[in-house]
């Protein structure tokens, strides 16, 4: 490289510019809501050790390795990838933990939906009967 010389030529960070202006278009509409669900599931078991307790209880009975959910951090442009991955992984026992805490009417709604997890788990009665 010659002394003066660019190391990326205008055309390279013009696309660099524009890739970014289009990767930010698409997820407009759907700014924060994963981000603000990331931070409620975060206040949940951060607050409160009890939720913790029983999302890793949970997390045993069904199969799942337990990991504490994480703080979503805006700075890191990962961040959000991190997380989705985790709750991916959480989400079955995430809609265990949250469907205890329904009213019996709303239970009977997603109640095909927790038998499909413990189905899908190969959760034993014995197992559901812990949850």
């Amino acid at each position: 490289m010659k002394l003066g010389q660019k190391i990326f030529p205008n055309d390279i960070l013009d696309e660099f510019e524009n890739v970014s202006g289009w990767l930010k278009n698409p997820c407009e509409p759907f700014t924060r809501y994963l981000e603000s669900l990331f931070n409620v599931v975060h206040a949940d078991f951060q607050y409160c050790s009890e939720y913790a307790e029983m999302l890793a209880q949970i997390c045993a009975v069904i199969g799942v390795t337990y990991c504490k959910p994480a703080r979503f951090i805006p700075q890191r442009w990962l961040s959000a990838y991190d997380l989705s991955v985790q709750t991916t992984m959480l989400l079955d026992a995430y809609v265990l933990f949250y469907y205890s805490f329904m009213k019996n009417e709303d239970r009977q709604t997603y109640k095909k939906v927790v038998d499909q997890i413990l189905l899908g788990r190969g959760v034993h009665k014995e197992g559901q009967r812990k949850l």
